[in-house]
Protein backbone atom coordinates (compact mmCIF):
# COMPACT_ATOMS: atom_id res chain seq x y z
CA UNK A 1 0.00 0.00 0.00
CA UNK A 2 1.04 3.72 -0.66
CA UNK A 3 0.07 6.62 1.23
CA UNK A 4 1.03 10.03 -0.13
CA UNK A 5 -0.61 13.37 1.72
CA UNK A 6 -0.11 16.58 1.26
CA UNK A 7 -1.64 19.93 3.01
CA UNK A 8 -0.87 23.37 2.22
CA UNK A 9 -1.14 26.66 3.41
CA UNK A 10 -0.99 29.26 0.92
CA UNK A 11 -1.32 32.73 -0.21
CA UNK A 12 -4.40 33.75 -2.45
CA UNK A 13 -4.01 35.19 -6.07
CA UNK A 14 -5.61 38.23 -7.18
CA UNK A 15 -8.67 36.07 -9.10
CA UNK A 16 -9.58 34.25 -5.85
CA UNK A 17 -9.57 37.52 -3.82
CA UNK A 18 -11.69 39.37 -6.68
CA UNK A 19 -13.82 36.32 -6.17
CA UNK A 20 -14.64 36.79 -2.50
CA UNK A 21 -17.40 38.27 -0.46
CA UNK A 22 -15.51 40.24 1.92
CA UNK A 23 -18.92 41.98 3.16
CA UNK A 24 -18.69 42.66 7.02
CA UNK A 25 -14.82 43.10 7.86
CA UNK A 26 -13.39 45.79 8.05
CA UNK A 27 -10.92 47.34 5.93
CA UNK A 28 -9.26 43.67 4.32
CA UNK A 29 -6.98 43.16 1.76
CA UNK A 30 -6.05 40.01 -0.06
CA UNK A 31 -3.14 38.85 2.75
CA UNK A 32 -6.02 39.12 5.48
CA UNK A 33 -6.62 35.44 3.47
CA UNK A 34 -4.89 32.27 3.03
CA UNK A 35 -6.04 28.31 1.12
CA UNK A 36 -5.92 25.64 2.59
CA UNK A 37 -5.57 22.33 0.42
CA UNK A 38 -5.88 18.83 1.15
CA UNK A 39 -4.40 15.84 -1.18
CA UNK A 40 -4.95 12.06 -0.12
CA UNK A 41 -4.00 9.30 -2.71
CA UNK A 42 -3.93 5.95 -1.91
CA UNK A 43 -3.06 3.12 -4.27
CA UNK A 44 -2.85 -0.69 -2.72
CA UNK A 45 -2.24 -4.00 -4.57
CA UNK A 46 -5.07 -6.60 -5.85
CA UNK A 47 -4.96 -8.47 -2.54
CA UNK A 48 -7.19 -5.86 -0.67
CA UNK A 49 -10.15 -7.87 0.58
CA UNK A 50 -11.77 -5.23 2.48
CA UNK A 51 -10.96 -1.27 2.65
CA UNK A 52 -12.77 1.49 4.91
CA UNK A 53 -11.33 4.97 5.05
CA UNK A 54 -12.98 7.40 6.51
CA UNK A 55 -12.85 11.09 5.78
CA UNK A 56 -14.07 14.26 7.36
CA UNK A 57 -16.91 15.79 5.78
CA UNK A 58 -17.25 19.41 4.64
CA UNK A 59 -18.91 20.78 7.96
CA UNK A 60 -15.75 19.39 10.07
CA UNK A 61 -13.23 21.66 7.66
CA UNK A 62 -15.91 24.81 8.59
CA UNK A 63 -16.38 24.28 12.04
CA UNK A 64 -12.22 23.76 12.99
CA UNK A 65 -11.53 26.79 11.21
CA UNK A 66 -14.35 29.01 12.34
CA UNK A 67 -14.27 27.98 15.86
CA UNK A 68 -10.30 28.92 16.14
CA UNK A 69 -11.29 31.88 18.39
CA UNK A 70 -15.09 32.19 17.40
CA UNK A 71 -14.80 34.41 14.90
CA UNK A 72 -16.43 33.10 11.05
CA UNK A 73 -13.03 32.28 9.27
CA UNK A 74 -14.02 29.99 6.70
CA UNK A 75 -15.19 31.47 3.34
CA UNK A 76 -15.99 29.22 0.66
CA UNK A 77 -14.49 25.56 -0.25
CA UNK A 78 -14.53 22.44 -2.60
CA UNK A 79 -13.34 19.06 -2.44
CA UNK A 80 -14.45 15.48 -4.22
CA UNK A 81 -13.64 12.02 -3.42
CA UNK A 82 -13.19 8.76 -5.16
CA UNK A 83 -13.18 5.76 -2.81
CA UNK A 84 -14.98 2.97 -5.63
CA UNK A 85 -14.60 -0.24 -4.18
CA UNK A 86 -13.84 -2.15 -7.63
CA UNK A 87 -10.55 0.52 -7.68
CA UNK A 88 -7.11 -0.03 -6.43
CA UNK A 89 -6.61 3.91 -6.01
CA UNK A 90 -8.52 6.13 -3.73
CA UNK A 91 -8.45 10.15 -4.05
CA UNK A 92 -9.53 12.60 -1.47
CA UNK A 93 -8.89 16.71 -2.09
CA UNK A 94 -10.37 19.64 0.02
CA UNK A 95 -9.60 23.11 -0.45
CA UNK A 96 -10.74 26.07 1.27
CA UNK A 97 -10.28 29.58 1.26
CA UNK A 98 -10.34 31.25 5.06
CA UNK A 99 -9.60 34.67 6.80
CA UNK A 100 -6.68 34.21 8.74
CA UNK A 101 -5.91 37.86 10.48
CA UNK A 102 -4.83 37.30 13.86
CA UNK A 103 -4.23 34.10 13.31
CA UNK A 104 -0.26 32.41 13.68
CA UNK A 105 0.58 29.35 11.52
CA UNK A 106 0.89 27.60 14.99
CA UNK A 107 -2.66 28.35 15.73
CA UNK A 108 -4.08 27.27 12.28
CA UNK A 109 -2.06 23.74 12.54
CA UNK A 110 -3.17 23.31 16.02
CA UNK A 111 -7.10 23.78 14.97
CA UNK A 112 -6.44 21.74 11.73
CA UNK A 113 -4.47 18.51 13.82
CA UNK A 114 -7.85 18.12 15.27
CA UNK A 115 -8.92 16.64 12.24
CA UNK A 116 -8.58 13.10 11.65
CA UNK A 117 -8.93 10.74 8.78
CA UNK A 118 -8.62 6.98 8.95
CA UNK A 119 -7.18 4.15 6.71
CA UNK A 120 -8.13 0.47 7.69
CA UNK A 121 -6.94 -2.46 4.89
CA UNK A 122 -7.25 -6.09 4.80
CA UNK A 123 -5.60 -8.11 2.58
CA UNK A 124 -5.98 -12.30 1.80
CA UNK A 125 -2.82 -12.86 3.43
CA UNK A 126 -0.94 -10.84 6.55
CA UNK A 127 -2.40 -8.10 9.28
CA UNK A 128 -4.60 -5.81 8.69
CA UNK A 129 -3.48 -2.39 8.62
CA UNK A 130 -5.20 0.84 10.73
CA UNK A 131 -4.01 4.20 11.18
CA UNK A 132 -5.21 7.30 11.56
CA UNK A 133 -3.83 10.66 10.61
CA UNK A 134 -3.77 14.08 11.34
CA UNK A 135 -4.14 16.47 9.18
CA UNK A 136 -1.74 19.31 11.00
CA UNK A 137 1.06 16.69 10.94
CA UNK A 138 1.80 17.45 7.58
CA UNK A 139 0.61 20.96 7.48
CA UNK A 140 3.24 23.30 4.75
CA UNK A 141 2.99 26.81 5.34
CA UNK A 142 4.23 29.81 2.99
CA UNK A 143 7.52 31.73 4.11
CA UNK A 144 6.84 35.41 4.08
CA UNK A 145 9.53 36.30 1.70
CA UNK A 146 7.72 35.05 -1.40
CA UNK A 147 4.90 37.03 -1.32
Amino acid sequence: MHISRGAVISYINDEEYKELSTEGLDHPSKNDFRKFTFTLNIEHSEDVIKRDITFPDDQVWKKTIDTIDGQKRYWVGKGNEQNNEDENVVTYYREFIFYSKGLTNKDIKKALNTIEFEVYIETEVGTPTEETYRVGDYIEVPSQSGH
